[in-house]
C-alpha cells in the first residue's frame, strides 16, 4: 500500500517540444497521473473552479493524457 495520493496533474506549456519532453520524462518515470495541458497560465488559473478542486478547463485549450 503506497502513502501517496494520485493526483492530476495541470501541466502549462506554450511549447509543443517542451510539453511533450514534460509527459515523455513523466512516464519514463513511472508517473501514470492523469495530465491536463493548458496553452498558458491564464488558461491554468481558468481552469480551476472556485472550489479549486476540480479542472474545468476552455474546450479546445487543453489535451488530456491517461497511462492508467
Amino acid at each position: 500500500m503506497s502513502d501517496f495520493e494520485e493526483v492530476d496533474i495541470l501541466l502549462a506549456e506554450d511549447s509543443d517540444t517542451d510539453a511533450e519532453m514534460t509527459l515523455r520524462a513523466l512516464r519514463k518515470k513511472g508517473i501514470a497521473n492523469s495530465v491536463t495541458r493548458v496553452k498558458d497560465g491564464a488558461s491554468a488559473l481558468d481552469s480551476f473552479t472556485p472550489e479549486a478542486t476540480t479542472l474545468n478547463a476552455p474546450t479546445g485549450t487543453r489535451k488530456s493524457f491517461s497511462w492508467t
